[in-house]
């Protein structure tokens, strides 16, 4: 079962068999490049416009509930890719769903307590 929500530029769907939450920002199905930020946790942006275009959380129901998990070496990241990574973690929309220590970007946290809403439906 797929539940979904949208929200402005938002839009969450979860898959509850394999416990993974996609996050789109603006219009889905647009093509972009993938960062692991963690083994369960990838950035979708596109690198013209520094534009996030989602998130993809693995085992969502666990992550939710872990704190201070790492952050994927940023600086193994051509530099300008690693500045805009680092710029859009502490930005909207990608900061309302990953608290990110912006001192160090070693540790983050996933947020967002209104997603229990669409895990529940």
């Amino acid at each position: 079962m797929v539940s979904a929500m949208c929200t402005d530029r938002i839009t969450l769907s979860y898959q509850r068999e394999d416990d993974i939450l996609y996050v789109t920002f603006g219009q889905e199905g647009r093509k972009g490049t993938g960062i692991n930020l963690h083994n369960n946790i990838l950035l979708r942006l596109d690198s013209n416009s520094a534009e996030p275009l989602g998130l993809t959380f693995i085992d969502y129901s666990k992550l939710k509930n872990l704190s201070n998990l790492p952050l994927r070496d940023l600086s193994t990241l051509p530099k300008e890719l690693e500045q805009m990574v680092r710029q859009l973690l502490l930005s909207e929309p990608v900061n309302r769903f990953i608290d990110t220590d912006s001192a160090t970007f070693g540790y983050f946290s996933v947020i967002n307590p209104s997603m229990e809403k669409v895990i529940a439906a």
